[in-house]
């Protein structure tokens, strides 16, 4: 029981330190049954400011290193950008050299399981010939060429056998229709899909990564919204989409989502009590898209900054996490395990600095998740005296 108050009392403490609670809170555990079982790993995607950046400490760099082997079960990178340069800048070309470096330092990482996330593509196979445009998608004229660039990448790496397809629709916006081009996107992900399984069927191959819409708030204009998008996740246009993608693709071997404590059209000044109050809509999220399909669901991406302070972002993702936890959340990345100077909280310290890569506040809950909420563990219900737990 000691470690199960252990990270009840981190949410507790957080929420305290902003005035949020003002007693002591009573929590009681019906061990009776569990209700659900975790299916949770977490991992880690590394950026450009991450722990291969050229400007890092390698003592520090060592000891991020080490939490990362300790606690993480995946790790990932990107092909193009995010670190990594352009590795095809024109047909038949290829300039491996930047992305061979990010595989030999996720080498180095012991018992972590790669992963690579297929996106971006070369400036050549995009509409605006940009390599370094991140928002632009791969030109339809393009998809088998990307597709055969995929495939480049698994015989290099055959170390590598998971794979997600793309990043947050980047590019993928349909402008006449005022909505995500997931026929298009499909189209694409279909032909990476059939290169990678024909070359190699244990490959795992993930699609989707849509960052979902919707606050869940309850706010409308009337009552003080600013901007749009206030409706509870999943709304119907996210429900279309995934719906579209699960009907048309040719296979998947778990599905990716990304989410932000609020969405990105809201643009209402919320406190920090009400986004702690959103917290619940990533487990539910990950409820509701189980119902739509037995893929296992992965986190590519997931955030949860309510404030400029650390505590009350430390009660968030600690929400969070338990919230995926009991809602059958298969894998969640986390974005960029260094907590360089940006309002996304990291698994260490800033590794730049010679006393960097020791845990953050919210790395020990992380901690606490793979250690105790692991897949494979029983969940039991559990009442609290107050609402943010």
């Amino acid at each position: 029981m000691r470690t199960i108050f252990q990270g009840i009392s981190v949410m507790c403490v957080a929420a305290a330190s902003q005035g949020l609670l003002l007693a002591d809170v009573t929590v009681t555990v019906d061990r009776s049954s569990p209700f659900a079982t975790s299916l949770l790993q977490l991992g880690v995607t590394y950026t450009h400011q991450g722990i291969d950046d050229g400007t890092v400490n390698n003592a520090a760099v060592n000891r991020g290193k080490q939490l990362i082997s300790q606690y993480a079960s995946y790790q990932n990178t990107h092909i193009i950008g995010w670190g990594p340069g352009d590795i095809n800048p024109a047909p038949g070309q290829y300039a491996w050299g930047t992305l061979d470096n990010r595989i030999n330092m996720m080498n180095t990482v012991q018992g972590v399981t790669p992963v690579i996330t297929l996106c971006s593509a070369p400036g050549w196979m995009k509409p605006g010939g940009n390599t370094w445009d991140l928002e632009q998608r791969v030109a339809a004229q393009y998809y088998d060429e990307f597709a055969d660039l995929c495939l480049e990448v698994a015989k290099r790496y055959p170390q590598v056998k998971h794979f997600q397809v793309w990043n947050e629709f980047k590019g993928f916006w349909n402008l006449q229709q005022n909505r995500w081009d997931v026929e298009a996107y499909t189209a694409m992900y279909n032909a990476v899909y059939d290169k990678l399984k024909a070359y190699d069927p244990t490959i795992q191959v993930g699609g989707l990564y849509l960052v979902i819409s919707g606050s869940g708030s309850g706010v409308t204009r009337e009552t003080g919204g600013v901007g749009k998008e206030f409706g509870n996740p999943l709304l119907n246009s996210d429900k279309q989409v995934i719906n579209y993608w699960l009907q048309n693709m040719h296979g998947a071997d778990f599905i990716c989502i990304d989410r932000g404590i609020k969405d990105g059209q809201d643009l209402t000044p919320y406190t920090t009590e009400q986004l702690l109050d959103l917290t619940k809509w990533h487990g539910e999220i990950v409820k509701q898209v189980r119902q739509m399909t037995d893929l296992p669901v992965w986190y590519s991406e997931y955030y949860a900054q309510v404030s400029d302070q650390e505590h009350p972002n430390v009660a968030a993702y600690a929400s969070v996490y338990k919230g995926i936890v009991e809602n059958g959340a298969s894998v969640a990345l986390l974005w960029e395990p260094n907590d360089t100077p940006h309002p996304r909280p990291g698994l260490f310290s800033d590794v730049s600095n010679a006393d960097g890569g020791y845990l953050t506040a919210h790395g020990q809950v992380y901690t606490w998740i793979a250690d105790y909420f692991g897949e494979g563990t029983p969940i039991f219900e559990t009442q609290t005296s107050s609402k943010y737990i």
